[in-house]
């Protein structure tokens, strides 16, 4: 190795939290420009800031929480509401 030449890391190697801000940084100048940078970047700027998420496995679960959340579905009735029952409208 030259001394004019830089290691592996360059000059000054970039910790991993560095790394992150400059890309972090890279993106938000991306996404505040619009119209000035091509559509690659632009869909890399938009998983830099929102990673794409599996929504049918958060939609799932949001389900599953909500059937098995406490009072789903115990206090209800196709009957008849009596007539008595108007004065209090909140149970049932």
């Amino acid at each position: 190795e030259r001394p004019w030449e830089l290691g592996p890391d360059g000059a000054h190697g970039l910790s991993g939290q560095q790394r992150d801000a400059v890309r972090f940084r890279v993106a938000e100048g991306i996404k505040g420009t619009p119209g000035d940078a091509p559509e690659g970047w632009r869909r890399w700027a938009d998983e830099a800031f929102h990673p794409p998420q599996p929504w049918r496995q958060l939609l799932g679960a949001a389900v599953r929480s909500a059937a098995g959340a406490p009072g789903a579905g115990e206090n209800h009735s196709y009957r008849r509401p009596s007539r008595r029952s108007a004065g209090l409208p909140d149970v049932v």
